[in-house]
Protein backbone atom coordinates (compact mmCIF):
# COMPACT_ATOMS: atom_id res chain seq x y z
CA UNK A 1 0.00 0.00 0.00
CA UNK A 2 2.74 2.20 0.86
CA UNK A 3 4.46 1.41 -2.71
CA UNK A 4 1.19 2.61 -4.03
CA UNK A 5 0.74 5.97 -2.48
CA UNK A 6 3.88 6.92 -3.26
CA UNK A 7 3.81 6.37 -6.95
CA UNK A 8 0.29 8.06 -6.66
CA UNK A 9 2.03 10.82 -4.60
CA UNK A 10 4.79 11.02 -7.25
CA UNK A 11 1.86 11.36 -9.68
CA UNK A 12 0.62 14.70 -8.34
CA UNK A 13 4.12 16.32 -8.05
CA UNK A 14 4.44 15.57 -12.32
CA UNK A 15 4.50 19.14 -14.48
CA UNK A 16 1.42 19.97 -15.55
CA UNK A 17 2.61 19.49 -19.01
CA UNK A 18 3.87 15.88 -18.44
CA UNK A 19 0.37 15.07 -17.65
CA UNK A 20 -1.92 16.28 -20.21
CA UNK A 21 0.69 14.95 -22.97
CA UNK A 22 -1.67 15.21 -26.40
CA UNK A 23 0.14 11.39 -27.03
CA UNK A 24 -1.41 10.17 -24.29
CA UNK A 25 -4.93 12.13 -24.62
CA UNK A 26 -7.46 9.47 -24.63
CA UNK A 27 -10.30 12.04 -24.67
CA UNK A 28 -11.71 11.93 -28.19
CA UNK A 29 -12.34 7.79 -27.89
CA UNK A 30 -15.78 7.36 -28.77
CA UNK A 31 -16.37 10.86 -29.73
CA UNK A 32 -17.64 12.86 -32.26
CA UNK A 33 -16.39 16.19 -33.63
CA UNK A 34 -17.56 18.53 -35.76
CA UNK A 35 -16.12 20.71 -38.14
CA UNK A 36 -18.45 23.81 -38.89
CA UNK A 37 -18.94 25.74 -42.09
CA UNK A 38 -20.84 29.18 -43.02
CA UNK A 39 -21.53 28.03 -46.54
CA UNK A 40 -22.81 24.87 -48.27
CA UNK A 41 -20.98 21.90 -48.76
CA UNK A 42 -20.86 22.33 -52.64
CA UNK A 43 -18.57 24.95 -52.70
CA UNK A 44 -14.44 24.88 -51.93
CA UNK A 45 -14.92 25.37 -48.14
CA UNK A 46 -17.16 22.22 -48.07
CA UNK A 47 -14.85 20.58 -50.20
CA UNK A 48 -11.55 21.26 -47.92
CA UNK A 49 -13.64 20.33 -44.88
CA UNK A 50 -14.37 17.05 -46.16
CA UNK A 51 -11.07 16.33 -47.24
CA UNK A 52 -9.91 17.22 -43.50
CA UNK A 53 -12.83 14.98 -42.29
CA UNK A 54 -11.81 11.94 -44.12
CA UNK A 55 -8.39 11.97 -43.05
CA UNK A 56 -6.92 13.67 -39.90
CA UNK A 57 -9.34 11.33 -37.62
CA UNK A 58 -6.60 8.52 -37.57
CA UNK A 59 -4.04 10.42 -36.59
CA UNK A 60 -5.92 11.38 -33.39
CA UNK A 61 -5.81 9.38 -30.27
CA UNK A 62 -8.54 7.80 -30.17
CA UNK A 63 -9.73 8.51 -33.71
CA UNK A 64 -12.64 9.77 -33.14
CA UNK A 65 -15.54 10.81 -35.80
CA UNK A 66 -15.68 13.50 -37.99
CA UNK A 67 -18.74 15.00 -39.38
CA UNK A 68 -19.06 18.33 -41.06
CA UNK A 69 -21.90 20.46 -40.37
CA UNK A 70 -23.40 23.61 -42.18
CA UNK A 71 -24.57 26.74 -40.37
CA UNK A 72 -25.82 29.44 -43.07
CA UNK A 73 -26.15 33.01 -42.74
CA UNK A 74 -23.97 36.37 -42.61
CA UNK A 75 -21.37 35.49 -45.08
CA UNK A 76 -20.46 32.90 -42.02
CA UNK A 77 -20.67 35.77 -39.04
CA UNK A 78 -23.47 33.19 -37.96
CA UNK A 79 -20.94 30.27 -37.86
CA UNK A 80 -18.17 32.52 -36.21
CA UNK A 81 -20.57 33.91 -33.39
CA UNK A 82 -21.80 30.69 -32.70
CA UNK A 83 -18.36 28.86 -32.39
CA UNK A 84 -17.59 31.86 -29.90
CA UNK A 85 -20.32 32.24 -27.49
CA UNK A 86 -22.37 28.72 -28.09
CA UNK A 87 -20.20 25.75 -29.04
CA UNK A 88 -18.23 23.80 -26.54
CA UNK A 89 -14.47 24.74 -25.87
CA UNK A 90 -13.53 21.29 -25.33
CA UNK A 91 -11.74 20.47 -28.70
CA UNK A 92 -15.08 18.37 -30.04
CA UNK A 93 -16.12 21.12 -32.26
CA UNK A 94 -13.68 23.15 -34.68
CA UNK A 95 -14.54 25.16 -37.67
CA UNK A 96 -12.93 25.99 -41.43
CA UNK A 97 -14.31 30.07 -41.18
CA UNK A 98 -14.83 32.08 -43.58
CA UNK A 99 -11.66 33.75 -44.81
CA UNK A 100 -12.95 37.33 -43.63
CA UNK A 101 -12.43 36.28 -39.98
CA UNK A 102 -10.58 38.92 -39.25
CA UNK A 103 -11.99 41.67 -40.95
CA UNK A 104 -15.17 40.65 -39.34
CA UNK A 105 -14.28 40.20 -35.80
CA UNK A 106 -12.63 43.84 -36.07
CA UNK A 107 -14.56 45.68 -38.13
CA UNK A 108 -18.36 44.37 -38.47
CA UNK A 109 -20.77 45.55 -34.76
CA UNK A 110 -22.28 42.31 -35.18
CA UNK A 111 -19.59 40.01 -34.73
CA UNK A 112 -19.47 38.53 -31.09
CA UNK A 113 -15.77 37.11 -31.35
CA UNK A 114 -12.06 38.57 -31.10
CA UNK A 115 -10.43 37.05 -33.93
CA UNK A 116 -7.04 36.87 -32.26
CA UNK A 117 -8.53 34.48 -29.79
CA UNK A 118 -9.43 31.52 -32.68
CA UNK A 119 -6.27 29.18 -32.39
CA UNK A 120 -5.37 27.85 -35.47
CA UNK A 121 -4.84 24.31 -36.68
CA UNK A 122 -3.43 24.77 -40.28
CA UNK A 123 -4.42 25.81 -43.72
CA UNK A 124 -4.64 23.46 -46.38
CA UNK A 125 -4.68 26.29 -49.30
CA UNK A 126 -4.38 30.08 -49.47
CA UNK A 127 -6.75 31.64 -51.57
CA UNK A 128 -6.66 33.38 -55.30
CA UNK A 129 -9.99 34.28 -56.71
CA UNK A 130 -10.72 36.83 -59.21
CA UNK A 131 -13.52 38.26 -60.93
CA UNK A 132 -14.17 36.63 -63.97
CA UNK A 133 -16.54 38.11 -66.75
CA UNK A 134 -18.54 35.66 -68.58
CA UNK A 135 -19.13 35.40 -72.21
CA UNK A 136 -22.17 36.87 -72.18
CA UNK A 137 -21.11 40.01 -70.38
CA UNK A 138 -18.92 41.17 -73.41
CA UNK A 139 -16.48 42.77 -70.88
CA UNK A 140 -12.64 41.90 -70.79
CA UNK A 141 -10.89 44.27 -68.77
CA UNK A 142 -11.87 46.34 -65.05
CA UNK A 143 -11.95 49.47 -67.76
CA UNK A 144 -15.30 47.72 -69.06
CA UNK A 145 -16.89 47.92 -65.59
CA UNK A 146 -15.86 51.39 -65.13
CA UNK A 147 -17.57 51.74 -68.40
CA UNK A 148 -20.71 50.36 -67.86
CA UNK A 149 -23.05 48.59 -65.08
CA UNK A 150 -21.98 45.07 -65.01
CA UNK A 151 -23.99 42.72 -62.37
CA UNK A 152 -21.76 40.93 -59.78
CA UNK A 153 -22.99 37.66 -58.18
CA UNK A 154 -22.52 37.36 -54.32
CA UNK A 155 -23.28 34.63 -51.89
CA UNK A 156 -22.88 37.40 -48.95
CA UNK A 157 -22.28 41.29 -48.34
CA UNK A 158 -18.76 40.94 -46.56
CA UNK A 159 -17.49 37.75 -48.01
CA UNK A 160 -14.74 38.27 -51.25
CA UNK A 161 -17.82 37.68 -53.19
CA UNK A 162 -20.02 40.45 -52.59
CA UNK A 163 -17.25 43.01 -50.82
CA UNK A 164 -14.62 42.58 -53.70
CA UNK A 165 -16.53 44.25 -56.21
CA UNK A 166 -18.21 46.70 -53.97
CA UNK A 167 -14.29 47.71 -52.76
CA UNK A 168 -13.72 48.81 -56.67
CA UNK A 169 -16.88 50.82 -57.00
CA UNK A 170 -15.14 52.79 -54.23
CA UNK A 171 -11.64 53.03 -54.93
CA UNK A 172 -11.71 52.07 -58.66
CA UNK A 173 -14.66 53.62 -60.04
CA UNK A 174 -16.64 51.05 -60.86
CA UNK A 175 -20.18 50.54 -61.54
CA UNK A 176 -20.62 46.71 -60.34
CA UNK A 177 -24.60 46.07 -59.70
CA UNK A 178 -24.12 43.96 -56.14
CA UNK A 179 -26.52 40.91 -56.46
CA UNK A 180 -26.71 39.15 -52.97
CA UNK A 181 -28.70 36.13 -51.30
CA UNK A 182 -26.33 32.84 -53.32
CA UNK A 183 -26.39 30.43 -50.65
CA UNK A 184 -22.45 30.15 -51.66
CA UNK A 185 -20.18 30.69 -54.16
CA UNK A 186 -20.69 27.39 -56.11
CA UNK A 187 -24.65 29.09 -56.54
CA UNK A 188 -23.51 32.43 -57.89
CA UNK A 189 -20.99 30.55 -60.09
CA UNK A 190 -24.35 28.79 -61.71
CA UNK A 191 -25.92 31.63 -61.82
CA UNK A 192 -23.22 33.32 -64.30
CA UNK A 193 -23.22 30.27 -66.02
CA UNK A 194 -26.62 30.70 -66.76
CA UNK A 195 -26.19 34.20 -67.55
CA UNK A 196 -28.15 35.59 -65.02
CA UNK A 197 -24.99 37.95 -63.81
CA UNK A 198 -21.31 39.28 -65.36
CA UNK A 199 -19.58 38.61 -62.93
CA UNK A 200 -18.62 36.07 -60.47
CA UNK A 201 -15.50 36.16 -57.59
CA UNK A 202 -14.20 32.24 -57.42
CA UNK A 203 -11.38 30.73 -56.98
CA UNK A 204 -9.01 30.59 -60.05
CA UNK A 205 -8.35 26.91 -59.67
CA UNK A 206 -11.93 26.91 -60.27
CA UNK A 207 -11.98 28.44 -63.10
CA UNK A 208 -9.16 26.87 -65.15
CA UNK A 209 -10.57 23.17 -63.81
CA UNK A 210 -14.48 23.73 -65.43
CA UNK A 211 -13.66 26.75 -67.30
CA UNK A 212 -10.09 26.37 -68.59
CA UNK A 213 -11.05 26.05 -72.10
CA UNK A 214 -13.21 28.59 -72.34
CA UNK A 215 -10.26 31.05 -70.65
CA UNK A 216 -7.63 29.88 -73.12
CA UNK A 217 -10.46 30.58 -76.32
CA UNK A 218 -10.73 33.92 -74.96
CA UNK A 219 -14.62 33.47 -73.95
CA UNK A 220 -14.43 34.60 -70.40
CA UNK A 221 -11.81 36.92 -68.58
CA UNK A 222 -10.44 37.56 -65.56
CA UNK A 223 -10.97 41.45 -64.41
CA UNK A 224 -9.23 41.31 -60.88
CA UNK A 225 -7.45 39.84 -58.40
CA UNK A 226 -8.13 39.22 -54.47
CA UNK A 227 -5.02 36.95 -53.12
CA UNK A 228 -1.46 38.02 -51.58
CA UNK A 229 0.40 36.19 -54.75
CA UNK A 230 -0.75 36.49 -58.55
CA UNK A 231 0.03 33.43 -60.95
CA UNK A 232 2.27 34.19 -63.44
CA UNK A 233 -0.74 34.04 -66.03
CA UNK A 234 -2.39 36.62 -64.02
CA UNK A 235 0.77 39.32 -63.65
CA UNK A 236 -1.44 41.95 -65.75
CA UNK A 237 -4.35 41.59 -63.76
CA UNK A 238 -5.05 44.60 -61.39
CA UNK A 239 -5.07 43.20 -57.70
CA UNK A 240 -7.83 44.51 -55.24
CA UNK A 241 -4.53 45.38 -52.97
CA UNK A 242 -3.33 47.80 -55.49
CA UNK A 243 -5.81 50.44 -55.00
CA UNK A 244 -6.04 51.95 -51.34
CA UNK A 245 -5.24 55.82 -51.21
CA UNK A 246 -4.60 56.49 -48.08
CA UNK A 247 -3.74 55.30 -44.67
CA UNK A 248 -7.29 54.32 -43.85
CA UNK A 249 -7.58 52.81 -47.23
CA UNK A 250 -4.49 51.06 -46.63
CA UNK A 251 -5.00 49.96 -43.57
CA UNK A 252 -8.34 48.41 -44.52
CA UNK A 253 -6.88 46.75 -47.47
CA UNK A 254 -4.63 44.87 -45.22
CA UNK A 255 -7.18 43.72 -42.57
CA UNK A 256 -9.30 42.52 -45.44
CA UNK A 257 -6.68 40.74 -47.56
CA UNK A 258 -5.28 38.70 -44.43
CA UNK A 259 -8.31 36.39 -45.55
CA UNK A 260 -6.34 35.05 -49.03
CA UNK A 261 -3.56 34.11 -46.19
CA UNK A 262 -6.15 32.61 -44.19
CA UNK A 263 -7.63 30.78 -47.06
CA UNK A 264 -8.89 27.37 -46.67
CA UNK A 265 -7.67 26.88 -42.63
CA UNK A 266 -8.95 25.00 -39.62
CA UNK A 267 -9.17 26.52 -36.33
CA UNK A 268 -10.47 25.75 -32.54
CA UNK A 269 -12.89 28.63 -30.96
CA UNK A 270 -11.22 30.11 -27.96
CA UNK A 271 -10.97 28.65 -24.65
CA UNK A 272 -10.12 24.98 -26.26
CA UNK A 273 -7.38 23.64 -24.05
CA UNK A 274 -3.57 24.26 -25.37
CA UNK A 275 -2.91 20.87 -25.00
CA UNK A 276 -5.54 19.47 -27.58
CA UNK A 277 -4.94 22.52 -29.74
CA UNK A 278 -1.20 21.02 -29.87
CA UNK A 279 -2.22 17.76 -30.58
CA UNK A 280 -4.42 19.07 -33.49
CA UNK A 281 -1.43 20.86 -34.93
CA UNK A 282 0.59 17.79 -34.94
CA UNK A 283 -2.35 15.36 -36.30
CA UNK A 284 -2.23 17.98 -39.40
CA UNK A 285 1.17 17.63 -39.71
CA UNK A 286 1.12 14.04 -39.79
CA UNK A 287 -1.96 14.20 -42.30
CA UNK A 288 0.16 16.47 -45.31
CA UNK A 289 2.67 13.52 -45.15
CA UNK A 290 0.12 10.57 -45.17
CA UNK A 291 0.38 8.80 -48.41
CA UNK A 292 -3.60 8.40 -48.68
CA UNK A 293 -3.92 11.88 -47.73
CA UNK A 294 -1.50 12.52 -50.77
CA UNK A 295 -3.35 10.03 -53.20
CA UNK A 296 -6.77 11.83 -52.50
CA UNK A 297 -5.11 14.88 -53.21
CA UNK A 298 -3.93 13.71 -56.66
CA UNK A 299 -7.07 11.90 -57.25
CA UNK A 300 -9.36 14.95 -56.91
CA UNK A 301 -6.60 17.35 -58.20
CA UNK A 302 -7.44 19.49 -54.93
CA UNK A 303 -4.99 22.42 -54.61
CA UNK A 304 -3.01 22.08 -51.48
CA UNK A 305 -1.05 25.16 -50.41
CA UNK A 306 -0.41 23.97 -46.89
CA UNK A 307 0.57 26.41 -43.77
CA UNK A 308 1.35 25.13 -40.23
CA UNK A 309 -1.29 26.63 -37.62
CA UNK A 310 1.62 28.25 -35.26
CA UNK A 311 3.04 30.23 -38.52
CA UNK A 312 -1.12 31.69 -39.78
CA UNK A 313 -1.32 32.28 -35.85
CA UNK A 314 1.83 35.31 -35.78
CA UNK A 315 0.21 36.57 -39.18
CA UNK A 316 -3.23 36.97 -37.96
CA UNK A 317 -1.63 38.04 -34.54
CA UNK A 318 0.18 40.67 -36.51
CA UNK A 319 -2.98 42.26 -38.21
CA UNK A 320 -5.02 41.73 -35.09
CA UNK A 321 -2.07 43.68 -33.35
CA UNK A 322 -2.63 46.76 -35.42
CA UNK A 323 -2.62 50.19 -33.42
CA UNK A 324 -6.41 51.03 -32.17
CA UNK A 325 -6.48 54.17 -34.20
CA UNK A 326 -5.38 52.51 -37.28
CA UNK A 327 -8.10 49.85 -37.26
CA UNK A 328 -10.41 52.65 -36.17
CA UNK A 329 -9.89 54.24 -39.48
CA UNK A 330 -10.12 51.61 -41.06
CA UNK A 331 -13.51 50.94 -39.89
CA UNK A 332 -14.59 53.98 -40.80
CA UNK A 333 -13.85 53.17 -44.39
CA UNK A 334 -15.45 49.97 -44.01
CA UNK A 335 -18.50 51.83 -42.70
CA UNK A 336 -18.64 54.12 -45.86
CA UNK A 337 -18.44 51.20 -47.83
CA UNK A 338 -21.04 49.43 -46.46
CA UNK A 339 -23.38 52.42 -45.67
CA UNK A 340 -25.98 51.40 -48.21
CA UNK A 341 -26.33 48.15 -47.72
CA UNK A 342 -26.83 48.68 -43.43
Amino acid sequence: MLRWALIAFAAMLLPSAARTDPASDDFYAGKTVRIIIGTTTAGEYGSYAQLMAHHIGRFIPGKPTLIVQTMLGGGGLVALNHLAKVAPQDGTVLSLPHANIVQDGLLNPRAQFDPGQFQWIGRLASVVQVGVASRQSNARTIEDARQRELIAGASGVTNATGLNPRILNALAGTKFKIVTGYKGTNDARLAWERGEVDVVTTSWDGILERYGDQYRAGLIHPLYVYGMTRPPELAGIPSITEFGRNDAEKAFLQIYTIGAEIGRAFAFPPGVPAHRVALWRGAFAAMLDDPEFKRTVARSNTRVTALDGATLQAGVAKVVGFPKDTIVQAGTFYDRLLAEVR
